[in-house]
């Protein structure tokens, strides 16, 4: 399991809903497995970054990123940044799924 798989999980809306997409790539593709707890704030981790990509072309990336670092969200192990999220949880597939899906 790793980023294909996890593109495979995100990208079959029809069968699987989003939230055991992203619930069965924290259980498969880590370990030890992440608890299905956090599936809430990996979603708005990456709806942050999908929303935040939408606007790299008039605020610039690097301003973006910055935003995203700032953007803290509730975890079961407290307040965690956006990209922080993203990064320790490995959900760039979910990201490039969905810019992919909008056209980004």
């Amino acid at each position: 399991m790793g980023y294909t798989s996890a593109y495979d999980l995100a990208s079959q809306p029809e069968e699987l809903s989003y939230e055991k997409a992203v619930e069965i790539h924290l259980m498969s593709n880590h370990y030890p497995p992440v608890s299905a707890d956090f599936v809430p704030a990996c979603i708005q981790a990456i709806k942050s970054f999908v929303i935040a990509a939408m606007s790299v072309d008039s605020r610039g990336e690097e301003e973006v990123y910055s935003q995203l670092q700032k953007t803290m969200l509730e975890t079961p192990i407290g307040m965690r940044s956006a990209a922080e999220l993203v990064e320790a949880l490995h959900l760039d597939a979910f990201i490039d799924y969905e810019l992919h899906k909008h056209g980004i």
